[in-house]
């Protein structure tokens, strides 16, 4: 329900036009962004994915992922709507964060930047709107390169670099990049879930042994229904029991829930 109403603040075309904006973002120069502003920013595209440009993170949770205090994600989505990166509103019960591009207006980040002779807002938008040209050109060089075997998917090593390379590297023969994307995006929403100690890149291994049991039971035909929940609930099992052997660990007395 919320997926479809929120549809209609979507800022991208794809994930492939998110990845543009991130990247273009975390390039520019003319942004003074710090070491944990860059890191909300790549966290912010990951939960970008569904409605391409939108999530609806709590702030304790990027906190959480980022070992950051509240307080210190609160001011860096602060200067990321201040230079433009960002806006932020509710949505019913839903706080939203959306990557912004040139085309949404942000009349009131203008403003204020004018006001005080901030160029920094001004800057970006020019720079993103030469991205955007430069964009259009490989688009169409794409397009008509497609009489000439170009693939329609691209190949999974395009795949966002908050994926980890194991898991390209696993999924590699079997996907392309956008559908390595939208895998990852479950596999990290059954890690938040599980509430795990250690930072999701530190599981690779079991997540890539997972993935080859999932990739089995495809090809196999054992998966009939959506693969993508499929995949959610197969990794919500597996690091829920990960997360029991690490209380376990931490505390011998409870070794029977291992």
């Amino acid at each position: 329900m919320y997926i479809e109403k929120l549809r209609q603040y979507a800022t991208h075309a794809d994930v492939a036009a998110l990845n543009g904006t991130i990247y273009a973002t975390l390039d520019d120069p003319t942004l003074p962004l710090n070491a944990t502003d860059l890191a909300l920013i790549r966290l912010l595209g990951g939960h970008s994915c569904r409605v391409p440009g939108v999530s609806w993170l709590r702030t304790d949770t990027m906190a959480r992922l980022l070992e950051r205090s509240e307080r210190t994600i609160r001011r860096s989505l602060a200067r990321l709507v201040k230079y433009g990166v960002i806006d932020r509103f509710k949505v019913g019960k839903l706080a939203i964060v959306r990557f912004l591009t040139t085309k949404v207006s942000t009349p009131e980040i203008a403003e204020s930047s004018d006001a005080k002779g901030d160029l920094s807002v001004k800057t970006r938008n020019e720079s993103l709107a030469n991205t955007e040209a430069q964009n259009k050109n490989i688009s169409n060089n794409v397009t008509s390169a497609k009489g000439n075997n170009f693939p329609d998917e691209l190949p999974a090593d395009f795949a966002p670099d908050y994926v980890s390379e194991a898991v390209i590297k696993t999924l590699t023969p079997f996907f392309g990049a956008e559908k390595v994307a939208e895998i990852h995006r479950r596999i990290y929403l059954a890690y938040e879930k599980a509430n795990l100690l250690a930072p999701l890149h530190d599981y690779d291994r079991l997540i890539c042994r997972t993935l080859k049991t999932v990739v089995f039971a495809l090809k196999t035909n054992r998966i009939k229904g959506d693969l993508y929940a499929y995949i959610y609930g197969a990794f919500r099992q597996v690091l829920t029991a990960q997360k029991r052997r690490e209380v376990a660990a931490d505390q011998p007395f409870m070794e029977w829930l291992a």
